[in-house]
């Protein structure tokens, strides 16, 4: 599966590519204040950062291990998802880049089964945004180990369940940190299931459910569940028995097939999501589509 998607990635962006797409699209059509320059750079350093760190991380820890760690092949995965990013906006503009930030146009378009609105854009710091979504299923599996040290009487279930709270928590946090430091925004509101509904920082709460509990869940749930039985997680079974040079290379590969599929199933959410929402009138210059 890791495969497919790796492929499936190379022959949308090759296409995107040839057809002239490697450019910035023109600073035209938006105002942004001056402080909202200032953040946005400091968003773009802080996104530079963190991926510089959790490479450092993954490195060290897969070679302590003498393998391909859970984690590693989880954050290469996370590598390799953002060109999902569009099918958020297949119907209605729903994740919305920063225009001031680093960008080119979408490869939307070549993306199968995409109808959304063009012109559009795609950012550095939303598409680069991508790869510390690892933070999330690592989030989830630090709660677990917590309750299981602290309540070891709960079920699995009910331990994995409970994580879930903290991690919506830390989702709400983090979001709304890029979304006020110019990383993205969301334009499209759903009624009744909107924080800050009718603000330009506004969150849609079925953002957070599709990347607290379709996306990151199964990630945790997988590892921690195999931690207590102590065994191998579910997507490394069987690795250990192939040639040692192979194997690196079927733990990345299960890592991106598996990180792709529930990002993909994260982007299903926001689709759906998009089809009962409005668009929010205050949203600002900076996160409106280009004019056509």
């Amino acid at each position: 599966m890791g495969l497919a998607f790796v492929l499936l990635q190379a022959w949308v962006l090759t296409r995107w590519a040839l057809d002239g797409n490697i450019h910035a699209y023109p600073a035209t059509g938006y105002t942004i204040p001056g402080y909202m320059r200032v953040l946005t750079h400091v968003i773009q350093a802080i996104t530079v950062l963190l991926i510089a760190g959790l490479t450092i991380r993954c490195w060290r820890e897969s070679r302590k291990q003498h393998a391909i760690s859970l984690t590693t092949a989880l954050f290469i995965g996370c590598c390799l998802c953002w060109w999902t990013n569009p099918y958020a906006s297949t119907f209605h503009y729903a994740a919305a880049p920063n225009r001031y930030d680093l960008n080119v146009p979408s490869w939307g378009p070549y993306l199968p089964g995409w109808q959304g609105e063009t012109p559009v854009l795609e950012s550095f710091v939303l598409t680069a945004a991508y790869t510390p979504l690892v933070l999330w299923p690592l989030a989830g599996l630090t709660c677990c180990r917590f309750l299981r040290r602290h309540r070891p009487h709960w079920s699995l279930t009910r331990v994995i369940a409970t994580s879930v709270i903290p991690l919506i928590v830390f989702d709400v946090i983090v979001v709304q940190v890029f979304v006020l430091f110019g990383g993205f925004g969301y334009p499209r509101a759903v009624p009744g299931l909107t924080l800050f509904e009718g603000e330009w920082y506004q969150q849609t709460a079925t953002n957070i459910f599709s990347i607290c509990v379709l996306c990151a869940t199964p990630m945790f749930a997988m590892a921690f569940i195999a931690e207590v039985h102590g065994r191998t997680v579910h997507i490394f079974r069987g690795s250990d028995l192939l040639p040692r040079r192979v194997q690196p290379w079927i733990r990345i590969l299960a890592g991106i097939g598996l990180v792709n599929l529930c990002i993909l199933a994260f982007q299903a959410g926001e689709l759906i999501a998009s089809l009962f929402g409005y668009t929010n009138p205050a949203t600002p210059s900076w996160y409106q589509r280009p004019p056509s």
